[in-house]
């Protein structure tokens, strides 16, 4: 199995191509006394061998391209995702209404999302609601306040930090 990056703890980190700038992202996968959360699957996930398969859970910060792409390394696994997102998590269409693109560039959208992002819809996907706090200001669906803050998901795991 592929070594962290870093860690502390039980915080594993994996960077992905400069130091996880768009589109590669980093993977976070945090272990716990009974289970394994792994954070957003970004693309670098995919060159992860085996470091996927032990997750009891993913949570997505939201639902975008970049934390979208390796979902597919783990398609057994519960995916957790902000209720504001859970219908574009969930399928193409519920996607297309969340974003509100016209259908030209949709088409296009789609396409890339296939081949550069590897989109598979997850009609299994459950919702969070915010935490302690709610929204920042100004935040809408597609980018829910846990980038700047803490956010409980199934079982009171907690994610901090800046989304970059």
């Amino acid at each position: 199995m592929i070594e962290p990056s870093f860690h502390r703890g039980s915080v594993q980190v994996y960077l992905g191509n400069k130091s996880g700038k768009y589109p590669d992202g980093n993977q976070v996968v945090v272990t716990g006394a009974d289970q394994q959360v792994a954070f957003d699957t970004p693309l670098v996930a995919r060159s992860l061998n085996g470091v996927l398969e032990g997750v009891d859970m993913v949570i997505l910060g939201h639902v975008h391209e970049d934390h979208l792409a390796g979902l597919g390394q783990c398609p057994a696994v519960p995916v957790w995702v902000h209720e504001g997102d859970a219908e574009a998590a969930r399928s193409w269409e519920g996607m297309t209404r969340h974003f509100g693109y016209s259908p030209d560039v949709l088409e296009d959208w789609h396409g890339r999302m296939v081949r550069d992002f590897f989109y598979q819809p997850r009609p299994d996907a459950l919702s969070y609601t915010d935490g302690p706090g709610g929204r920042g200001e100004g935040e809408g669906p597609s980018h829910p306040w846990t980038h700047l803050g803490a956010l409980r998901a199934a079982g009171g795991a907690r994610r901090r930090g800046v989304h970059r």
